[in-house]
């Protein structure tokens, strides 16, 4: 370790130590697990509302302070301070808080990885990789189905920028997590951090969603148009893949849904019309080794040939 990198060790341990101290004094008449779930979701919701307002979450905003004296109102925004400079050396800061305060719930199995594997598994799956290299569109996206404090997307873009990228214009996350606490740690430091992300409060195996949540850094690099660009490009390049008979091309989708290129389709088994606007939502594929997730819903009209109808 070069005497630098001690110092920031060293730094980086007093901060740490300021943060559990600072916590430890904060609503000593409250339970540490709810003074640290408070802690995370008033933050989390600060930093939404900044980027788009929801009054639904102000309200909880609301309710949650008015539990707490001023005084420890006041500690909440030093902690988050703390927060701030200790994801200068980006990692999974508050899940590593998290499991040093003794508060993790154990009887569910919540255990927070530490970063150092995660950045292991993150540097086995991309290495010496130029996952950038031949992408048309200039982006991966990457996808955790049990974020946690995403500890695991932070590893990620942590291996982008050694590797020369810019992850917060060359890569774009989904992450999702049943506990909203875990959730909100995830949406802090992906803010914080400019991840453009989507954090989604649910469950993974059942698919039930209660919140979707998009970091400032979504917004801020149009996020949703590229994301809805690459689902439309993807979806016209399978369609006028070479070998595909162009002049059935169309017909070809209408009558086999099931092996379509771009998804299902909402068709009618025939089309008596001289022409019928066909809408159909499509599911974009994996377009490399890190795209795991499913994109936003694209619509589009295709415009079929007169079919005739037997008499």
């Amino acid at each position: 370790m070069t005497s630098s990198e001690k110092m920031t060790a060293t730094a980086q341990s007093a901060s740490t130590r300021e943060f559990i101290s600072l916590f430890n004094q904060t609503a000593r008449y409250h339970h540490r697990y709810k003074v640290f779930a408070d802690f995370v979701t008033v933050s989390g919701i600060a930093l939404h509302n900044a980027a788009a307002f929801d009054q639904e979450l102000e309200q909880q905003y609301l309710d949650i302070v008015k539990q707490y004296e001023k005084d420890d109102v006041m500690r909440f925004t030093q902690l988050f301070a703390v927060l701030t400079i200790e994801l200068e050396n980006p990692r999974d800061v508050l899940g590593e808080l998290y499991m040093s305060l003794d508060i993790s719930s154990g009887h569910l199995g919540q255990f927070f990885t530490p970063f150092t594997i995660s950045r292991m598994l993150a540097r086995l799956n991309i290495g010496n990789n130029d996952v950038l290299a031949d992408n048309p569109y200039g982006f991966v996206t990457v996808s955790d189905p049990a974020c946690g404090a995403g500890g695991m997307i932070i590893a990620v873009a942590e291996e982008l920028r050694n590797g020369g990228h810019a992850p917060q214009q060359q890569m774009w996350a989904q992450c999702i997590d049943i506990d909203p606490v875990a959730a909100w740690m995830c949406y802090i430091q992906l803010s914080l951090l400019h991840i453009p992300a989507e954090v989604i409060i649910g469950n993974t195996l059942s698919m039930k969603f209660s919140r979707r949540m998009y970091t400032l850094a979504h917004y801020l690099g149009n996020w949703s148009t590229k994301l809805r660009r690459r689902t439309q490009a993807e979806a016209m390049r399978k369609l006028l893949q070479p070998g595909t008979d162009q002049d059935q091309t169309v017909d070809h989708i209408i009558t086999e849904p099931a092996t379509s290129p771009v998804g299902e389709l909402n068709t009618a088994d025939q089309v008596s019309t001289e022409t019928e606007a066909v809408r159909y939502t499509d599911r974009i594929a994996p377009l490399t080794q890190l795209s795991l997730i499913e994109s936003p819903r694209a619509t589009y009209t295709v415009t079929t040939k007169p079919t005739p109808v037997a008499a």
